[in-house]
């Protein structure tokens, strides 16, 4: 009796250290997985503040140039000045973000146009629209209002087309619409660009 019950015992504890195992593997396999979405996160922000600032770069080394006339430097100052707003949105974007995470952002909801947010955020893109000669086609429905954070819905629709004018390839197609069906808002972006695994 003595032996079976020190067995019942050992037993006992050998399971209470299993279940301890598992749950240390499990946190360290979430950690690991909030580890790397963080090390993307930041080597995407990187690369994204990398490119205005190097174009920031170039012009300010060309104004130096006293050779340029009063034309070009307006020019370069012009540009300059694109790129800097780039980088104060992008900062916008991250401190949203991070108030979002934390729970800490206050949502203020107005009565916002649907199609002419989006209209506005894809007038954005207009300039890669032009390099990459990309066919873009709309549908939008006029006049459709929905209570919401303006601010938080253009966040949604600058990241999406970002990604789609990002991965569409030149003089590929994208299409965007924004259609009222049966008391439902949608919209829909999608491209012709190398798309997503079903993995992902």
């Amino acid at each position: 009796r003595d032996k079976s019950a020190t067995f019942v015992t050992l037993h006992n504890k050998k399971n209470k250290y299993h279940k301890i195992f598992e749950k240390h593997n499990i946190t360290t396999t979430q950690l690991s997985k909030k580890k790397k979405k963080k090390n993307d996160f930041i080597s995407n922000v990187s690369h994204e503040i990398k490119t205005p600032l190097a174009v920031i770069i170039n012009y300010v080394s060309l104004l130096k140039n006293s050779d340029i006339n009063e034309s070009e430097r307006e020019q370069y100052i012009n540009n300059i000045e694109k790129q800097t707003n780039k980088i104060s949105q992008l900062v916008s974007t991250i401190l949203k973000i991070n108030k979002l995470k934390n729970g800490t952002y206050d949502i203020s909801k107005t009565n916002v146009n649907v199609s002419n947010l989006l209209c506005e955020s894809l007038l954005s893109f207009e300039k890669v629209l032009q390099e990459k000669e990309i066919n873009l086609q709309t549908e939008f429905d006029e006049n459709i209002f929905v209570k919401t954070d303006s601010q938080l819905l253009e966040l949604v629709f600058n990241n999406l087309l970002s990604n789609a004018f990002k991965f569409t390839s030149s003089k590929g197609s994208i299409f965007v619409s924004c259609t009222e069906k049966e008391n439902n808002i949608i919209v829909e972006i999608s491209d012709t660009g190398c798309g997503i695994s079903s993995e992902v």
